[in-house]
């Protein structure tokens, strides 16, 4: 029996998320899982303001959380779609801000990573950004 703790990502959604890049990040988890036979990682969605949110297809997924909440996480993923500058910059700013202050690895999916510049979480890292925020 393994004892290790389960690694917890996650995934912050931003309204008009990918949907697809979210889906494409939590499958292969759940697939880990259940290819090793017990709980290796476990994953979490969250909003900024802890309200379900709405993805770009259209569809609306609840969460269970939301950011700052103090709950023990690994990695926090920022994913955006077509929404990469939301009105509530400044508060998510902070956020993000007090996770990496407090150790949590930030990364981002599809236009997350213009979110996590905004913020000035990536100043004097390499990354990469989806094709259509390159001009941004």
């Amino acid at each position: 029996m393994n004892d290790t703790p389960p690694t917890v990502i996650t995934f912050l959604l931003i309204e008009q998320f990918s949907m697809l890049s979210v889906a494409s990040a939590v499958e292969p988890l759940r697939s880990a899982n259940r290819l090793l036979g017990r709980e290796a990682y476990r994953w979490r969605l969250i909003s900024h303001d802890g309200q379900p949110v709405e993805a770009s297809n259209g569809i609306t997924v609840t969460v269970e959380g939301v950011l700052g909440d103090d709950q023990r996480t690994d990695f926090l993923f920022v994913c955006a779609g077509l929404e990469a500058d939301p009105p509530y910059r400044a508060r998510l700013n902070a956020g993000l801000q007090r996770a990496t202050r407090g150790g949590v690895v930030l990364g981002s999916l599809s236009a997350g990573t213009l979110i996590l510049a905004r913020a000035g979480l990536l100043d004097g890292y390499a990354s990469t950004i989806h094709l259509e925020f390159q001009p941004a």
